[in-house]
C-alpha cells in the first residue's frame, strides 16, 4: 500500500480496488469527497461518477502504463487519502 495512507483508510478501502498495469488502484467512495484532485492530475486515468466522486477512467489500465502517468502523484494529492496504489510487480 501507499506510504503515509492512513491505515483506517487502506482496511477501508473496498470500492473501486481494481488491477492492472502493473499495479492494484483502489478508490474507497466512502472516503472520497470529490475533490476532483486525482482527475486533475491524471484525467486519463481517474475521473468522476455523477455524485462527483472517483473513479477510474474506462481506459484506464493504458493510460497508467504509459510514460510518466502521474498515478502515484494523483493518489498523494488526494486531501483525504481515498485513493491507494500498489506495485504489483514488486508485490510478487
Amino acid at each position: 500500500m501507499q506510504e503515509g495512507l492512513r491505515e483506517d483508510v487502506r482496511d477501508a478501502v473496498r470500492a473501486g480496488q481494481v488491477s492492472g498495469s502493473g499495479m492494484d488502484i483502489g478508490i474507497n467512495k466512502d472516503v472520497c469527497i470529490g475533490a476532483g484532485q486525482c482527475a486533475l492530475l491524471a484525467p486519463r486515468v481517474f475521473t468522476q461518477d455523477d455524485e462527483g466522486l472517483s473513479e477510474l477512467a474506462e481506459d484506464w489500465e493504458q493510460a497508467a502504463a504509459g510514460p510518466g502517468a502521474p498515478v502515484r502523484e494523483a493518489a498523494r494529492a488526494c486531501p483525504v487519502g481515498a485513493i491507494s496504489v500498489t506495485d504489483v510487480r514488486s508485490a510478487s
